[in-house]
């Protein structure tokens, strides 16, 4: 069976709106980070697609955290990345401590470990052959793993995840992603100006 599968429409909607709401407003602040280790036996550093990596807690009655990094075209990818659906109510603050969350193979899917934070972990992968959730069948699914946020608030999420693949490949991929509100910057610059009509 083909590892990389198609998107469902209620799956794709976190992924549609991020899409429609960078399309409309430009600017703020982009997302950081990187995928550094050993995939399918080549050292990579992928970065972040600060464009497209955003954490959404306005839209939606759940958090979903989209991020994507780019492998430049190394084993036909083009695009390589995770929605993480985090408990809507569930806060990190800064210098708090981190949370882990342990990641799981389970034979067909890669799960996070039943937890008051992490709901559902999805790959996702962009190839010339087109692109949706699942894994590349060239590497298979990881056979463990772990999601650690240093932050998650109103403004950002911002942690790593690690992939351990069985042929002993490891990535480290870190994201530091805001909230649409804080990519466009109203937190910084809302009510500046002159409303007056006269």
């Amino acid at each position: 069976m083909a590892a990389m599968n198609c998107l469902s429409l209620r799956a794709a909607l976190p992924w549609m709106a991020t899409a429609l709401f960078l399309t409309a407003c430009g600017g703020g602040r982009d997302a950081t980070g990187e995928c550094r280790g050993t995939y399918l036996g080549e050292a990579v550093v992928w970065p972040i697609d600060g464009v497209a990596s955003r954490l959404m807690d306005e839209a939606y009655d759940s958090n979903w955290v989209n991020l994507t990094y780019l492998p430049r075209g190394q084993a036909g990818l083009t695009g390589f990345g995770v929605d993480i659906l985090l408990d809507k109510d569930r806060r990190i603050d800064e210098g708090s401590g981190s949370r882990t969350v342990l990641l799981i193979n389970k034979e067909t899917e890669f799960a996070p470990e039943v937890n008051l934070l992490v709901h559902g972990w999805y790959g996702t992968l962009r190839k010339s052959s087109g692109s949706g959730r699942g894994y590349h069948e060239a590497s298979g699914l990881p056979r463990g793993g772990s999601v650690t946020f240093d932050v998650v608030d109103d403004k950002r999420a911002a942690g790593h995840f690690i992939y351990r693949y069985e042929n002993g490949d490891e990535l480290t991929c870190t994201f530091d992603a805001p909230t649409p509100a804080e990519a466009e910057g109203i937190f910084d610059g809302a009510g500046d100006g002159d409303d007056d009509d006269d």
